[in-house]
């Protein structure tokens, strides 16, 4: 995204991957200590509600509203330490920043972007389940086909054949839409990395007009298509 020229570009997986051993280990290390350190604290409370329930402690009405809203705040307080921690990694890598610096900034250009990031996620998960949705089905209609056309039923006694292939198809379906999702989570990952860049080109090119984002990018942003830029 930050090179103009793309042919300029040598191995880019190889050498990030250098950038990354030589210079930011300690981040990547510090940002998993905290995760460790925020599912440490979720299993203790799972942990301290198991042992409650199971001495009947629960049926206290008031026991039960505490534990339930200390798990829920337990919950939501681990899905914002890995949003900011994903965020502060992609810039990182940007920017080269320690771990706590780039959590901050990301964190403040989230905040001056809410509006736009909203609205590119919308549409970035609404084409994902889509996508996810339509491999899916695609699975099934396979796994049914093969079924059919390979272990047909002819008798009761006959332990190869089945009576019906839409449990298996239904398995295939499930089956199929959750690793989908496993595999489309790196594409809604590089969409983050790319909306958070070009947030800070926004940031830091905004009075220029030189923006590092491609025309496509620029118009897809909303942006005037007549500003100066060199990308390709």
């Amino acid at each position: 995204y930050w090179t103009r020229d793309k042919d300029e570009i040598v191995s880019p997986v190889g050498s990030t991957y250098a950038r990354t051993v030589k210079n930011h280990l300690g981040s990547i290390f510090f940002g998993s200590f905290v995760l460790t350190i925020v599912n440490l604290i979720k299993w203790a409370v799972q942990y301290i509600t198991y042992k409650l329930k199971k001495s009947g402690a629960t049926q206290n009405p008031l026991v039960k509203f505490i534990l339930c809203c200390l798990n829920c705040c337990i919950c939501l307080f681990e899905k914002i330490i890995k949003f900011i921690t994903k965020n502060a990694y992609i810039l990182i890598a940007v920017d080269g920043h320690t771990f706590c610096r780039a959590a901050r900034e990301s964190f403040g250009l989230i905040a001056s972007n809410v509006a736009r990031m909203t609205a590119v996620n919308w549409v970035s998960w609404y084409l994902f389940f889509i996508a996810k949705f339509g491999v899916a089905v695609i699975s099934g209609i396979l796994t049914t086909y093969w079924i059919e056309s390979k272990y047909v039923f002819v008798n009761d006694n006959d332990d190869s054949t089945v009576s019906s292939a839409f449990a298996p198809a239904v398995c295939s379906f499930i089956l199929a839409y959750f690793v989908s999702g496993v595999f489309f989570e790196l594409s809604d990952f590089t969409i983050d990395t790319l909306l958070l860049c070009f947030c800070l080109d926004d940031l830091k090119n905004r009075q220029t007009g030189n923006y590092y984002a491609s025309t496509r990018l620029l118009r897809f942003m909303a942006k005037a298509p007549k500003m100066k830029h060199h990308s390709q």
